[in-house]
């Protein structure tokens, strides 16, 4: 079967009522509070989700949490570890977690292992 003519039922269709993909799913987006993922971020509430934002900049992650109707933010240095475990820590189920900044990995954040999400990390870290 050819996938590029398959329509997905859980997708928005044009003219049709929003999607609720992630009804009561937690998204979590580090990084929210500018570009990608603040413009992610209300895509994902529409469809259903409760989204947690997290940003370096407490002032611009506090804009950013008017722009967006969001659960929770969380003002930190995704590359301080001990801040990062203490969020993730403090959190109860997580269902999806973007990553804004850094190289692409893909697949569950589970199985990645700690050199990937290292990686990641050390990326973004140069890319200030």
């Amino acid at each position: 079967m050819d996938r590029r003519h398959v329509v997905d039922p859980t997708m928005e269709q044009p003219g049709g009522p929003p999607s609720r993909a992630l009804a009561d799913q937690t998204v979590v987006v580090l990084g929210g509070s500018a570009g990608v993922g603040l413009e992610t971020a209300p895509a994902a509430h529409v469809a259903g989700a409760r989204v947690i934002l997290t940003g370096r900049d407490p002032q611009r992650l506090a804009r950013a949490a008017t722009e967006v109707s969001v659960a929770h933010t969380a003002s930190f240095d995704v590359t301080d570890e001990a801040a990062l475990g203490a969020f993730f820590g403090g959190l109860s189920a997580i269902d999806h977690v973007l990553l804004t900044a850094g190289a692409p990995r893909y697949g569950p954040l589970l199985e990645m292992d700690a050199d990937a999400v290292r990686h990641a990390r050390v990326i973004t870290r140069r890319s200030r």
